[in-house]
C-alpha cells in the first residue's frame, strides 16, 4: 500500500478506535464540565435582580458575583478544551484514514460502557464525514 493512501476500514482498526475512544470520553467530561457551569449560572441569574431591588445583601452578591465569574471562566476554559478534542479528533482520523497502518480484525465483543462509547464514536464518524 503506497503512502497516503486511504485505508478501507480505517475505522475498524483497535487502535485507531482506542485513540478516538479516549478523546471521546475526554470530550464527554468537559461537555459534562461545560453543562453543569451554565447551569449554575442560569439558576443564579435571578440574584442579580435580587440585588438591584435590595433584597440580596452585598456579601450575598460579592459571593455569588465570585461563583458566577468563576462558572463563566470554566466555560470559556472547557470550551476551548473541547475545540482542541475537535481539532485532535480530526487529526486521528486524518492520520488511519491515510496511513500504512494495516486494517486489524474487528471487535468481537464490548462491555456495556464501551457499546455507549461505541455508538457516540460511530455519531461522531458519521458526523464527520457528512462535514468533510
Amino acid at each position: 500500500m503506497a503512502a497516503n493512501e486511504p485505508v478501507v476500514g480505517y475505522e475498524t482498526n483497535p487502535e485507531y478506535f482506542a485513540a478516538v475512544a479516549a478523546k471521546l470520553r475526554e470530550r464527554s467530561h468537559i461537555v459534562k464540565l461545560i453543562d453543569e457551569a451554565k447551569k449554575n449560572l442560569a439558576d443564579t441569574d435571578y440574584l442579580v435582580n435580587k440585588f438591584t431591588e435590595g433584597v440580596l445583601s452585598a456579601l450575598e452578591w460579592l459571593q455569588a458575583k465570585r461563583d458566577r465569574a468563576a462558572w463563566r471562566d470554566t466555560v470559556n476554559t472547557q470550551e476551548g478544551l473541547l475545540a482542541d478534542i475537535e481539532t485532535q479528533l480530526a487529526a486521528i482520523k486524518a492520520r488511519f484514514k491515510t496511513s500504512d497502518t494495516s486494517v486489524k480484525d474487528r471487535f468481537e465483543q464490548f462491555s456495556a460502557q464501551d457499546n455507549a462509547l461505541l455508538a457516540e464514536y460511530r455519531d461522531w464518524l458519521q458526523n464527520s464525514e457528512t462535514q468533510e
